[in-house]
């Protein structure tokens, strides 16, 4: 479900990010897994790998936003779309 924010930004309700999240895991997984058992034939080692890709990938994805979430901390190192000024961010609210 999409809901606007005050600033008129539409947003997704967490259920459907979290929703979306799984099932590209899913999907993403499933191609890995694939791709291993076409290169090899062999069932085992293509879930095996699958289900280690899926492991690490979870993993590295939360060590990814918490960069991320750290660099939108810092107010000096926030990100603006190149040639924006602290001025025009600071007249869009940002």
């Amino acid at each position: 479900m999409m809901m606007a924010t005050s600033e008129g930004r539409q947003t997704e309700s967490t259920m459907r990010s979290l929703g979306k999240t799984v099932s590209w895991r899913v999907v993403a997984t499933g191609a890995t897994t694939f791709l291993v058992y076409l290169m090899t034939g062999k069932t085992e080692l293509a879930v095996a790998v699958g289900a280690w890709e899926a492991l690490l990938k979870i993993f590295l994805y939360f060590i990814h936003e918490r960069a991320w979430a750290h660099v939108g901390a810092c107010p000096s190192r926030s990100l603006r779309p190149v040639g924006a000024s602290r001025g025009e961010e600071r007249a869009h609210g940002r």
